[in-house]
């Protein structure tokens, strides 16, 4: 379900410290979650890996993954 692994994904990157010794395992599953949600198409999961492929959170800087994720919220917002 993705609005469940974008719930998840909110909850791990906005928590630092919460329970989860490693901020870099923290980090991890945080970015695990979201791109699960991602690849279900959900706009926030789109627009959150975005920003992140945008300026390296937790992931490899890369301008075109970031705007990869924005064409595809982009497009979802088209068809409304």
């Amino acid at each position: 379900d993705p609005d469940a692994q974008f719930n998840l994904g909110m909850l791990y990157s906005a928590a630092p410290g919460a329970r989860i010794d490693d901020d870099r395992r923290r980090e991890g599953l945080a970015v695990l979650h979201m791109y699960a949600a991602s690849t279900g198409g959900h706009p926030g999961a789109l627009m959150a890996m975005g920003y992140r492929h945008l300026h390296g959170y937790g992931v490899p800087q890369s301008c075109s993954s970031a705007s990869l994720n924005y064409i595809e919220v982009a497009k979802q917002i088209s068809n409304m």
